[in-house]
């Protein structure tokens, strides 16, 4: 019988199986492993087959390969390995269920349909059983379903299989926050802990006052996040480059764009840091010397020392895409080796419910004040519609004489917001007879404050510390201000009748006005029909109120909600 069809990979036109399969065994005598993605393999194991009288069809080379290795097989949806699985004698499985899951194309609605008509399942009821097996295209992985079938456990609180335990890539602060969040604690972190002079903390955050915002089409994007992340690695470029080719070996020459690497969940907030970085001198976008952004695919497998993680959300919009799975947070921390950098606005991260991934992640940036870094805040565009020109603020001077001005000039309102609040810190600046001037004048004065960072040390509750903002708050009530104490507290803000809103890095109720960072903190101020804006911040902080203490107008009394 002749043998007719198309050519295989050798170029040869001999395609039946008597010449195809002594082919392929010569190639594997000189290349015994061939390395092909899951899609194009079944395809390249072809042969072709006499079907009757002129007629060939392609049939596979069932169970001729010796051992496949599926790497990254948490990333694989059953279906797409189906296929090269059955042209295998046995498999070896390698893959993270807690890290990228597979890309989804089918409804559960479609599943359910396919399992019902092919027999797998009799009726709808069956279904959620079904996705435990981990065979679905709609939570299944070849990971879970290798998982599922192993023999081998050795780790009793670990899934089936081998489970590899020792971690080397990241200082041991960082790879602690993906051991809380998917692998309960079963991770041996052997780098080590980040030395005392690194060049920035091992988990740190820059909070910004930005807006999140969903258009009719495209992503969710944050304008102003990601003109001060650019900002941000544009200031500290020298810096970042001395701190690493001084360490010498594999960072010899290495510039900004090869030290760094910009995470996000949306594609569009990828464009936006890319532009504004271009802006800024730096080299983004695809190739090679240039700064990859991306979402965590485009770092899936790879490493940075230093990883900036752009979470979008603001309190105009919700965050729960982030909680959705652990793994969208697993993978960006865990491409960390020295410093994970969370810009955005961290009243987001912090105010997300106990046990979620936002949750665990604030707990680790917030165990330390030390972890907060400092950048001059920029503009935020859409404020320009109803405000007038904005004006920037800088040193503790300044800013207590704007407050003082806001103080003598307010008709009706004034909201404070601020983390830590220090009545001490008050009187010595003269801010507090400014205060009761105010009160006297029949100006209502509210002011949001923190619970966490008033009342806690490295992340443990602190009695003196708590006993004296009780105090503060007590001492603030008596004299006519309403204090909220509120779950998650980060902005800086100073809102007026409306009209005067001011955002920035400087905590104007406990900040000392000399040290280190006296020159640096600074804030935008905006006037204008700011009522919108102003509105939407009090409703975002009354939301998480955990305790009130409202003066005698509002009953002199403190509750805990």
């Amino acid at each position: 019988m002749q043998e007719e069809g198309g050519t295989d990979w050798a170029g040869s036109r001999r395609t039946g199986k008597k010449s195809v399969l002594p082919r392929w065994r010569r190639r594997m005598m000189l290349t015994p492993c061939i390395v092909s993605t899951l899609h194009s393999l079944p395809s390249h194991m072809v042969y072709q087959a006499h079907s009757g009288g002129e007629k060939f069809s392609d049939e596979y080379l069932a169970g001729e390969i010796d051992l496949l290795i599926v790497d990254e097989a948490g990333q694989v949806s059953p279906e797409v390995a189906a296929a090269s699985f059955s042209l295998a004698k046995s498999a070896l499985i390698i893959g993270d269920i807690h890290q990228i899951e597979p890309i989804r194309s089918l409804t559960g609605s479609i599943d359910t349909g396919n399992l019902i008509q092919y027999d797998v399942i009799s009726n709808e009821e069956e279904y959620p059983e079904a996705l435990k097996t981990g065979n679905s295209v709609i939570n299944g992985s070849v990971m879970r379903i290798a998982q599922r079938t192993s023999r081998y456990c050795y780790i009793k609180e670990a899934e089936p299989g081998m489970f590899l335990r020792e971690h080397r890539r990241c200082y041991d602060e960082i790879i602690s926050f993906s051991n809380d969040l998917c692998y309960q604690g079963l991770l041996e972190p052997k780098r080590g802990s980040a030395p005392h002079d690194s060049l920035f903390p091992p988990m740190s955050y820059l909070h910004i006052d930005g807006l999140a915002e969903a258009p009719p089409t495209g992503s969710r994007h944050n304008v102003l996040e990601a003109i001060q992340i650019a900002n941000w690695l544009a200031a500290n470029r020298e810096n970042i480059e001395s701190y690493y080719q001084k360490k010498g070996g594999d960072y010899q020459d290495k510039k900004l764009e090869d030290l760094v690497g910009v995470i996000t969940p949306f594609k569009s907030q990828q464009e936006k840091i890319e532009r504004a970085c271009v802006k800024n001198g730096i080299h983004a976008g695809k190739g090679e010397s240039k700064l990859i952004v991306g979402t965590v695919h485009a770092l899936q497998g790879a490493e940075r020392p230093i990883i900036i993680f752009s979470a979008v959300y603001s309190r105009h919009s919700d965050g729960d895409f982030i909680d959705m799975a652990p793994s969208m947070l697993n993978v960006a921390v865990s491409r960390a080796k020295d410093s994970f950098i969370v810009f955005g606005d961290m009243d987001v991260i912090s105010s997300a419910g106990r046990g979620k991934p936002r949750s665990i992640l604030a707990r680790y940036l917030f165990s330390s004040d030390s972890n907060e870094l400092i950048l001059p805040v920029d503009e935020r565009p859409d404020l320009f519609k109803s405000a007038v020109t904005p004006r920037l603020i800088n040193n503790a001077e300044e800013h207590d004489e704007y407050i003082r001005q806001i103080l003598r000039k307010a008709n009706s309102r004034i909201d404070m917001v601020s983390p830590w609040i220090s009545i001490q810190r008050l009187k010595e600046t003269g801010l507090y007879p400014e205060i009761l001037d105010a009160l006297r004048r029949g100006v209502s004065i509210s002011i949001y404050t923190d619970y966490h960072f008033n009342s806690t040390s490295m992340n443990h509750y602190d009695e003196s510390k708590a006993s004296l903002f009780a105090q503060n708050c007590e001492t603030l009530c008596e004299i006519g201000v309403d204090v909220y104490v509120v779950n998650g507290v980060h902005s800086k803000l100073i809102m007026a009748d409306n009209s005067f809103l001011s955002v920035g890095s400087y905590n104007w109720a406990s900040a000392a006005r000399t040290g280190k960072y006296a020159n640096m903190e600074t804030s935008m101020i905006y006037s204008g029909d700011l009522n919108d804006e102003i509105s939407l911040q009090i409703k975002s902080l009354k939301e998480r109120i955990r305790m009130t203490h409202l003066s005698k107008g509002n009953q002199n009394t403190s509750r805990e909600i």
